[in-house]
């Protein structure tokens, strides 16, 4: 860095900013929690409800079991999040919130050290369940905060009935190509998710799909003038041109709301089927995943050493990802594709890959997470099943440069089921409301129970067929300073419930769907007494949401 950048009023607030936020906090450190999970309606819920019962419990944690049995091994039991981050792909969920406060006294003593992380907590609840928490360093100098980002959207396939290896190896592609873009201009990768909702059409007869094998993407641009923007459009526009991918651009006119797209380069399906061709894995269809999450300081270049290791196997596909910093921690989530079994079938696979993560470990008595690049090269070969991958010394040392302070939290292996949800209609809503405890669970859980309210919901226990019940395909919860929360996500409803109307339009149906469940919310919230109140706002596309944030 030159001396006149050292001296930029940009790298002053910053610096500004890292002592403000080290100064405030006695002890820099950020605990987190991250749930792998089998996607189920209600997982969120419950979750908060533990959290409820457990300030008011001796024993918390503790709970009946699922027929109202025996107890279940509960997920542990921690400070109610504030920044959170909540999506699901696949029939797989991800949940991932941080919070302020002493860790739990097991944790505190599995402290390895001042420059070390402590060592995760791994609680197997289920076959389909593992629950991690632990704490990281964050890194406060990393601005995420910012008005001026850089936002686009690639289409790899909108039939979301078609997934096979390709897709995978696609998002895979995309994310590598897209982190390496940002590190290449030193910004930071604000968020980047796949798959995800289509960019909505005004003029659209039809109901929108709610996810389609696509990524989208947000980039810090600080002072960023036109030249660089344009520069990064021509650069992607090239990459998804000599794919066929479809590209847009978010529309950042100042008054103009956040899922307005301009479309950059259309869709060309015979470009796109050509090239799945040639890469000659257009007819293998995944059928597991693992998920794997990694969770260190955020920085620049932190994804795109990760990717670029991973991209040594070009084999290696990725069937959804989840990117995001909060708290000034990165969060960086995968589900990687098992492209073969050993003979013994997925009972074998696990017991070789629990081997492998153990391997990793410096000290196995003591739990201790392993980084990427100590967990990298031992479930690799497992996952793509070439043993002979040998990725490059340079790959590995930007790894360790990059990542080498990073906690990788792996497993369990799930059963995926790539395109599911196209029978489904999506639902846009957020919330700003004041920064207290109270101000991630209160609105969400009001939102659930006006989704009951106006029938949009079964009003049981949960144990329905899950095809009836509201899906929550995206959350995420930040602080955006001031004392204020900001939350923002996006729900897919069966369509069957399209069919309770005369008139299937959706921009008559949507409007109706939209005004009742807003007006439903507002009348669960004030059961609760929040300080500083809630906006709310709820639509069937995104840019009609009323308090739209640019810091989503």
């Amino acid at each position: 860095m030159s001396d006149e950048e050292d001296a930029s009023p940009a790298a002053l607030a910053d610096l500004a900013r890292a002592g403000f936020l080290m100064a405030r906090q006695s002890l820099m450190q950020v605990n987190f929690e991250v749930h792998h999970v089998r996607d189920r309606a209600g997982y969120l819920r419950e979750l908060f409800d533990r959290r409820a019962v457990a300030e008011h419990s001796p024993t918390p944690g503790a709970g009946r079991g699922r027929n109202g049995g025996t107890p279940d091994a509960a997920p542990p039991v921690a400070e109610r999040p504030r920044e959170t981050l909540s999506s699901a792909a696949n029939g797989v969920g991800l949940v991932i919130g941080t919070y302020a406060g002493a860790l739990p006294r097991d944790m505190q003593r599995r402290r390895q050290g001042s420059d070390l992380p402590v060592a995760l907590r791994v609680d197997h609840v289920s076959p389909d369940a593992w629950v991690f928490q632990g704490t990281a360093w964050p890194n406060p100098a990393f601005i995420y905060e910012t008005g001026q980002k850089f936002e686009g959207l690639i289409l790899v396939e909108e039939r979301t009935t078609r997934w096979s290896s390709f897709q995978s190896r696609a998002i895979a592609e995309l994310t590598a190509v897209i982190s390496r873009i940002a590190a290449e201009h030193k910004a930071p990768l604000l968020s980047l998710h796949a798959p995800v909702q289509m960019p909505a059409r005004a003029e659209a007869r039809e109901w929108p799909v709610p996810s389609v094998v696509a990524v989208r993407f947000s980039i810090a641009l600080r002072g960023a003038d036109a030249q660089r923007r344009l520069a990064l459009a021509e650069t992607l526009a090239d990459f998804a041109g000599t794919r066929g991918y479809g590209f847009w651009l978010a529309d950042t006119r100042a008054g103009h709301r956040q899922g307005n797209w301009y479309l950059v380069r259309p869709y060309d399906r015979s470009k796109v089927e050509q090239y799945a061709d040639w890469t000659g894995c257009a007819d293998l269809q995944p059928r597991y995943c693992l998920p794997v999450t990694f969770v260190g300081p955020a920085r620049v270049g932190s994804t795109s050493a990760i990717m670029a290791y991973l991209r040594e196997f070009p084999e290696l596909g990725v069937l959804a990802c989840s990117i995001i910093s909060l708290d000034d921690l990165a969060f960086i989530h995968l589900q990687l594709a098992v492209n073969r079994l050993p003979a013994g079938g997925i009972d074998e696979f696990e017991v070789e890959l629990l081997r492998r993560i153990r391997s990793a470990h410096v000290d196995t008595t003591q739990g201790r997470t392993s980084s990427p690049q100590e967990l990298l090269p031992e479930i690799l070969p497992l996952v793509t099943g070439n043993g002979n991958g040998r990725p490059g010394v340079e790959k590995l040392a930007r790894l360790t440069e990059r990542a080498g302070d990073y906690q990788s939290l792996t497993g369990p292996t799930m059963l995926v089921r790539p395109g599911e949800g196209s029978d489904r209609i999506p639902l846009w809503f957020s919330w700003r409301a004041v920064g207290t405890d109270d101000g991630l669970a209160t609105p969400l859980i009001a939102f659930m129970d006006a989704l009951k309210a106006i029938g949009l919901a079964p009003a049981g226990s949960g144990v329905e067929d899950a095809r009836h019940h509201p899906n929550l395909d995206y959350l995420v919860c930040r602080d955006v300073g001031e004392s204020m929360l900001r939350g923002r996500g996006k729900i897919s409803l069966p369509r069957h419930i399209l069919h309770q109307s005369p008139d299937t339009r959706p921009n008559v149906i949507g409007a109706r769907i939209s005004t009742s469940l807003e007006d439903a919310w507002r009348a669960e919230l004030s059961r609760h007494a929040l300080p500083g109140g809630v906006e709310i706002s709820v639509a069937w596309v995104e840019y009609r949401l009323n308090n739209s944030t640019t810091l989503m």
